[in-house]
């Protein structure tokens, strides 16, 4: 089932001075942490999201900023030697984050950003899903933004990233025809 949007943004402060959240980890939210960003570690959030040209511009900035604030997140909280793709081999350790986790976290930056007045053409979307088949696999979320202007949803994840990497932002109709993230990576 998707992420429940009410779920995810009552774990998400984004007033001016307390930059925080419920950081999300250990598969399906089985952990969480509250992590909040110093006003220095903001101030170097908020200068990778300049003032873009257009709609393609901020979303190549959001990748970056994305990816950046994963890897302050982690840091904070244990989660450094998270692996792409969610191998099911760690799904105890609670160091690993899987899809649910990384959609939270991502949900959770994106309100952030929009809270700050970084996000120009583009607003917080609910999580999305895909590839859910019964017996057969557990499917795939993701947090996404909508484009102001056009109404064009985008797909905002990181989950098959290594920590450090951009996230991946893609067009919702061409990510929700990819195959999901398998469930059982060894």
């Amino acid at each position: 089932m998707p992420l429940q949007q009410a779920n995810v943004e009552d774990r998400v402060r984004a007033d001016a001075g307390a930059h925080s959240f419920l950081f999300c980890h250990g598969y399906g939210c089985r952990y969480s942490d509250q992590v909040s960003f110093s006003g220095a570690e903001w101030a170097g959030i908020a200068a990778m999201m300049p003032r873009a040209p257009d709609a393609a511009a901020e979303r190549g900035n959001l990748a970056k900023t994305i990816g950046h604030m994963r890897v302050m997140a982690a840091k904070k909280t244990g989660t450094e030697h998270d692996l792409p793709a969610a191998p099911m081999l760690r799904f105890v350790d609670p160091s690993q984050l899987d899809c649910v986790d990384e959609t939270h976290n991502a949900f959770a930056y994106l309100r952030l950003l929009e809270g700050a007045g970084l996000l120009r053409f583009h607003k917080t979307a609910a999580p999305v899903a895909r590839g859910y088949t019964p017996m057969l696999t557990a499917g795939h979320h993701s947090a996404s933004v909508a484009e102001t202007a056009s109404g064009t949803v985008y797909a905002v994840d990181p989950t098959a990233r290594k920590l450090g990497d951009d996230a991946e932002i893609t067009a919702f109709p061409d990510w929700i025809d990819k195959d999901p993230m398998p469930t059982f990576v060894f």
